[in-house]
């Protein structure tokens, strides 16, 4: 099938309001009929089209506004740039004195962890079967056992990573006396913000807060969830930048394994609790925005943003021990020697605040300098 020609891409967007423009392989759409909204770049490659109903989202989205105060300053779209439920996936909104919880929705801080194995191809290839009946109890039978105190939860939702280490490796319990928390801690450095943001357990469910019980057992942590989520052991076919692979430690022919997962029920509480509260808090009287997208100001944005980073913590927490159950697995099967070190853990569903602007990102990574990028 031909892709369109912009001539044609003009006429057929031109009855929804939209002006369309192409250079190179970046296309700016520009909204006629409201000039207040900034003009939204998308990247594609020249054999894509732009599709149709993420374009719309693309354009309600730069078009969000609150009742009081608030700007949508840049909207830029990735190659992947797809429809999604209010918003499109592969975009990346900025805005100023106002966020927006849809954004993002329920898959909290959703992303991507990669490990490296320095185990061969072929003596992998021996024992694949016995290891992955193994990892399926594991990750889909619930033969793993990770029971918390209380007291885990609560530092975890409230510092992150770090906290948490610091609180479960004296005296852990069940399967985390496996764990070699040395070695976690020394791999925190390649976790996004050190795993650790300033959350609160008053946003967590309320089945993870219970100070009445003294242990918790989570069916949701060290699970995978449905969707486009995975775990998966590949093998790297190629490198095109081979002294950026040695900095980071990867070889063409080695093992990984790759992660995709996200906060799980914790996210999809904060979500639901946060997107009711937001169409709640819009003004009586007045008539609710098309597209759904309701922004938030002032106090309530900063009490979404700790509801988010709680999430956001489990979430982390949550591709640890996925890593950790096939780490121990690889040990159990191979040799204890077996270190599997992080090459790194970055979400890619998340709202982040840089300057003065909240940077939503929705199923799009942060590229910082120098920071590997998981797709």
């Amino acid at each position: 099938m031909s892709t369109p020609t912009i001539e044609r891409l003009t006429k057929a967007f031109e009855r929804y309001g939209l002006q369309i423009s192409k250079s190179d392989n970046v296309y700016t759409i520009r909204s006629k009929e409201n000039n207040n909204s900034p003009c939204a770049e998308v990247l594609l490659p020249a054999s894509f089209s732009l599709d149709k109903k993420a374009v719309l989202q693309l354009m309600s989205f730069a078009g969000a506004k609150h009742l009081q105060k608030g700007t949508v300053e840049s909207v830029i779209a990735t190659p992947d740039f797809h429809a999604g439920k209010i918003v499109p996936v592969g975009a990346i909104v900025a805005t100023k004195d106002m966020l927006i919880p849809q954004a993002i929705g329920n898959d909290i801080h959703c992303g991507m962890r990669l490990h490296v194995l320095e185990i061969d191809y072929e003596q992998f290839m021996t024992v694949k079967k016995v290891l992955i009946n193994k990892l399926k109890g594991d990750l889909l039978l619930g033969t793993r056992d990770f029971p918390m105190r209380i007291k885990s939860f609560q530092t975890l939702f409230r510092n992150g990573l770090l906290g948490w280490i610091e609180e479960i490796s004296p005296n852990p319990i069940g399967q985390f006396n496996l764990f070699d928390f040395n070695q976690i801690l020394t791999e925190i450095e390649k976790v996004y913000h050190l795993g650790s943001e300033n959350g609160s357990e008053i946003w967590a469910p309320s089945s993870l807060t219970d100070n009445q019980r003294e242990i918790i057992r989570d069916g949701f942590l060290g699970t995978i969830g449905g969707g486009n989520h995975f775990l998966e052991i590949q093998v790297v076919e190629e490198i095109l930048d081979k002294k950026k692979a040695f900095e980071w430690g990867v070889k063409q022919g080695q093992l990984t394994v790759m992660i995709h997962s996200g906060s799980r029920l914790t996210g999809v509480h904060v979500g639901n609790v946060w997107a009711d509260r937001a169409k709640e808090l819009w003004p009586k009287n007045v008539k609710h925005p098309a597209s759904g997208i309701y922004p938030l100001i002032d106090q309530e944005a900063k009490k979404y943003y700790e509801a988010m980073s709680t999430a956001a913590n489990y979430a982390n927490l949550n591709r640890l021990l996925l890593a950790e159950l096939v780490r121990n697995r690889l040990r159990e099967t191979f040799h204890s020697s077996i270190e599997m070190p992080l090459i790194y853990d970055s979400p890619h569903n998340i709202i982040s605040k840089e300057n003065e602007l909240y940077i939503h990102r929705k199923g799009a990574t942060p590229a910082c300098h120098n920071q590997p990028v998981l797709i």
